[in-house]
């Protein structure tokens, strides 16, 4: 390819991912992991690797995760903004394992969270837990540079299943992820490895649900009913449409356009069933009603990327 195709496209690239940062409105430090400017995720940093895509491949995800940091090693994650369209669900910061179904959890409810994570664990992950010089500086760029990182030692060393979720910016708030048993929950994501909250069901997608026999499936119908044991995940009552087991995603989606329920198209879209090619025609008809910039463009980088791969379905 002639160099000047190359540089063109890699300005065009690089402008639209801009672009879609600064109309989500986000904090100069989070535009700046988004851009890979903060060392603890250079080398992981989902914007430089869209870029270089055209050269390296990718796996396609579903477009309700926005990553800023990626993985390609084993079971291959994405780590990003939720951000569902067409809904009033706020955002949240999720942890997307392609290699689970494309698994999501809530990880971080706002961005001091996010970043106070994401520096605990480079800490932890350093040679004895030492405070570096390069960590001073991400605990600077991501405008954490009052940290107490003793704070950081203590919730490493308390043998906690998720240290993490110790620290008092998370404490005070906790995503999903670090819910304790019988605590009270204010966000909106749906689930985590052992709860699933109710009421946030209507306005979640296939993949935030943690265990898929919450919405009927995986049922076990083999052996004598006398030898069954109760399942470990009972199927709620009341389970929208859209995460039913035998429904026609496709129909559906055509229904809620119709009936202008776009944010039920949108979570249907973010569901099994559909090939990236399908999903990304489907965004495209989303288009049409909404003026929201951000998604437009969204939808066109989503698109540019993934929108012609008809080789899997998500599942």
């Amino acid at each position: 390819m002639e160099i000047w195709i190359v540089l063109f496209l890699f300005k065009c690239c690089y402008s639209m991912l801009e672009n879609i940062l600064n109309e989500l409105n986000l904090g100069k430090e989070l535009k700046s992991l988004y851009k890979g400017e903060i060392p603890i995720i250079d080398e992981y940093s989902m914007f430089k690797f869209y870029i270089e895509e055209t050269n390296t491949g990718s796996f396609a995800h579903p477009p309700f995760l926005i990553p800023f940091m990626y993985s390609y090693d084993a079971d291959h994650y994405h780590v990003g903004i939720v951000k569902h369209w067409f809904s009033d669900r706020k955002i949240s910061f999720g942890d997307m394992t392609d290699g689970y179904g494309f698994q999501t959890s809530e990880i971080a409810r706002n961005e001091k969270q996010l970043f106070s994570r994401l520096l605990f664990n480079e800490f932890v992950n350093s040679e004895d837990c030492i405070v570096t010089e390069r960590l001073e500086k991400c605990a600077a760029l991501m405008g954490l540079s009052n940290q107490d990182f003793l704070e950081f030692q203590q919730a490493n060393q308390s043998h906690q299943e998720n240290p993490e979720c110790s620290i008092s910016v998370i404490n005070a708030n906790r995503p999903l992820s670090c819910l304790k048993e019988n605590e009270i929950y204010d966000g909106e994501f749906p689930s985590n490895d052992n709860r699933i909250i109710l009421s946030n069901v209507p306005k979640s997608c296939y993949f935030e649900i943690f265990h898929k026999e919450w919405i009927g499936y995986n049922k076990d119908k083999s052996g004598f009913s006398f030898f069954k044991k109760d399942p470990k995940y009972k199927s709620i009552d009341d389970i929208p449409e859209w995460l039913l087991v035998n429904t026609n995603k496709k129909e559906l989606f055509e229904k809620y356009i119709v009936t202008g329920e776009y944010d039920k198209a949108w979570f249907t879209i973010n569901g099994i069933g559909f090939t990236p090619n399908e999903v990304g025609e489907r965004l495209y008809r989303l288009k049409e009603f909404t003026n929201e910039k951000a998604y437009h463009l969204w939808t066109d980088f989503w698109c540019e990327k993934y929108g012609d791969m008809d080789s899997f379905i998500f599942i």
